[in-house]
């Protein structure tokens, strides 16, 4: 009888101890992962998992924060209380949120829920999880003729998982949930393997530094990882989770941080510049005005305009200060988001506009022909534009959605529409006299092929030639005239085209980055912008790109540029940079160390030198095998690398500007020594 009755406490302790179970302990339980999919008829599906990784403290309320599968998506904060789930802005938490889900409706209530509204519940029940935890199961339903759908509390819809996808194009479906390395629930139409696939979130890289003289200290804020391997730039490595590291000369370092996972056999790397002892050309500018993208375009030396996603600001002191100019904003629900800005001069610009949840007869063109002091909405039935541009005559072009151009010959006060037969632009170009050079789409997503297209006639007819399906993520072109242009892209190509896009050049650069888009002052000289702060260079039309712009690690967006010593880059983190052409190094020269390259048995002749440099193997026995060469100027750009093939290399500094260079060698990638050079006009 004793042992009855303890069986009988033990059991009833269980039971109340389920029963005690809320929606926001389920929720916030440790390894939580709801794994999902996303599927859309057009573009593709992508892993649309969501993993709990903590809760905080924010706006006087307990938030518990998920982290998406997709490491540049924004953290989901939630708030949970008597079974309702509201999901809130990370960027934003303290602001409007939105009811996802209340697992404690009853037969007969109706629910509020974003996703779900004014569905009613038909029927509670309870649901038996694969780990044998019991929880409450909702079935609703809008329409009673339908099959209902079903909700567990803790994890939402069955159908779709607790973080469903508006789209009517496509569906969310929920793949499994798992607690660590548990799965608690699986989609009887879902394999184990499947669901350990989508489950297993991607390690992301992520790390920052300081640099003291040639002391680097490495700061680790990567997540979702099981190892680590630190490679410097230098031949050197480690594989401490923080790390810090001492160069042995100047340079421009290529730190490279890899991570693995226990759960993937890929591993996934970051890699960032690191200046050491180098004098920085381009020079971050913080004007506190978001910490968002911020685009930059000047007109002159002290005038330019800075746009983010919903303000506009003026400079007349060359970014001193900056002042906000207004325009018009829709009403709610209307969202309107600032794409491009494109200033011919002081007084004349455009800005292509996005809206969103907006009525199809909305202006998308925001023009100014004050200066900024008004900003007049134009073109009805725009709605939406992706990019614009204005002419210095007053021509405006602009395209968006879809297939079709906007165009003004009025300074934008007037719009027509004309026909881009078949293609959806998305950038232009004007080359004058009539010339135009777009960048678009033909078909719809993913079956579309990228175009480049061409008129000469202000865009009353055009001349489309297709890319390969190689070059389909192409993000930012310039064209020196109808035949001769340069194209670059997301998956990490620069090509050339001479014969107005028929056939294409592929163009390398030292570096792993990828630039997004592309400038050019004059058909000499241009730079590229990309990934994780790429800057490339070039002063021969393009045939040779130099890497500069060491340290800044941020994504860069735009090209602002007068000449070759007034030049600005817009950034994604609320920065931007400008050229210094005085720039100067701030390392003391008695922290040199040079390694004596001749113990190493290694000539270096002459020295100062103003034509060529020799590099010299002073003993035949001693091997070539793996022996590599690099030179970097002060700016830490690589002017020279390769290996050496004879005892003898002979390199050409006749085009090198005066000053100090620094020779390195490495052999079997180990770096052995450094040798600072000399060269004279």
């Amino acid at each position: 009888m004793q042992t009855k009755l303890l069986t009988l406490g033990i059991l009833c302790m269980l039971g109340l101890r389920i029963q005690s179970q809320t929606t926001f302990d389920y929720l916030s339980r440790p390894g939580l992962t709801i794994a999902s999919v996303h599927i859309n008829w057009f573009d593709g599906s992508f892993n649309n998992s969501y993993k709990f990784t903590r809760d905080t403290l924010l706006c006087g309320e307990k938030l518990l924060i998920f982290e998406h599968s997709f490491q540049y998506t924004n953290k989901t904060l939630l708030r949970v209380e008597e079974g309702k789930v509201w999901r809130k802005s990370f960027n934003n938490p303290c602001a409007n949120e939105q009811l996802i889900y209340d697992f404690g409706l009853e037969v007969g209530d109706t629910t509020d829920a974003y996703y779900f509204k004014d569905y009613y519940v038909v029927e509670t029940g309870t649901i038996t999880l694969l780990n044998g935890e019991k929880r409450k199961q909702l079935f609703l339903t809008k329409n009673a003729n339908n099959t209902p759908i079903m909700w567990v509390d803790g994890i939402g819809s069955l159908d779709g998982g607790l973080f469903q996808i508006p789209d009517f194009e496509g569906y969310t479906s929920l793949i499994c949930v798992k607690e660590n390395d548990q799965t608690i629930w699986i989609n009887p139409d879902q394999s184990n393997i499947q669901c350990d696939s989508i489950a297993c979130f991607n390690p992301v890289p992520e790390f920052d530094f300081d640099v003291n003289q040639f002391q680097v200290n490495f700061n680790n804020k990567s997540s979702n990882l099981s190892s680590v391997h630190w490679n410097f730039g230098d031949g050197k490595t480690s594989n401490e989770f923080h790390s810090h590291h001492n160069y042995e000369s100047p340079g421009c370092y290529n730190v490279a941080l890899t991570l693995g996972s226990d759960c993937l056999t890929q591993t996934f790397k970051k890699q960032l510049s690191v200046p050491v002892c180098i004098a920085q050309e381009w020079k971050v500018k913080s004007p506190d005005l978001t910490n968002g993208s911020i685009l930059i375009d000047f007109v002159n030396t002290s005038t330019g305009w800075a746009i983010t996603t919903n303000r506009i600001w003026k400079t007349e002191d060359r970014g001193a200060s900056w002042a906000e100019q207004f325009y018009p904003i829709p009403a709610p629900p209307v969202r309107r988001i600032l794409s491009t800005i494109d200033m011919v001069d002081e007084m004349n610009g455009v800005i292509a506009v996005i809206n969103y949840s907006a009525p199809s007869s909305i202006e998308a063109f925001l023009v100014t022909n004050d200066g900024g002091l008004t900003w007049k909405e134009k073109m009805p039935g725009s709605y939406l534009i992706i990019s614009a541009i204005m002419t210095n005559d007053g021509q405006v072009f602009g395209s968006g959605q879809f297939d079709g151009v906007f165009y003004s010959n009025d300074w934008g006060n007037s719009f027509v529409e004309l026909s881009s037969q078949g293609i959806d632009f998305s950038q232009f170009q004007y080359l004058g006299n009539k010339q135009v050079v777009a960048l678009g789409l033909q078909g719809s997503p993913p079956n579309a092929t990228r175009a480049i297209s061409y008129s000469d006639d202000s865009g009353q007819s055009w001349k489309h030639s297709l890319l390969p399906a190689t070059y389909y993520l192409a993000t930012g072109f310039h064209y020196f005239n109808a035949k001769i242009g340069f194209l670059c892209g997301y998956n990490g190509f620069l090509i050339k085209t001479v014969d107005g896009g028929q056939s294409w050049e592929e163009i390398s650069y030292n570096d792993d980055r990828k630039a997004t888009n592309i400038y050019f002052l004059d058909d000499q000289t241009g730079w590229a912008v990309g990934e994780n702060g790429l800057v490339i260079s070039t002063t021969d039309g393009g045939n040779t790109w130099v890497v500069g712009n060491c340290g800044y690690r941020y994504n860069l967006l735009s090209i602002s540029a007068l000449d070759v010593n007034n030049c600005w880059l817009g950034s994604g983190n609320g920065k931007y940079l400008e050229f210094d052409p005085d720039a100067k190094t701030e390392c003391s020269p008695v922290s040199i160390t040079e390694l004596n390259l001749s113990d190493n048995n290694l000539l270096i002749f002459p020295n100062p030198a103003n034509v060529e440099v020799t590099i010299k193997l002073t003993k035949s026995n001693v091997t070539l095998d793996d022996l590599k060469i690099s030179i970097s100027n002060s700016l830490g750009q690589n002017m020279y690398e390769g290996n050496m093939i004879h005892e003898t290399l002979t390199i050409n500094t006749e085009t090198w500007n005066s000053g100090a260079y620094w020779i390195k060698c490495f052999r079997n990638e180990q770096f052995i020594g450094t040798k600072k050079l000399i060269v004279l006009d």
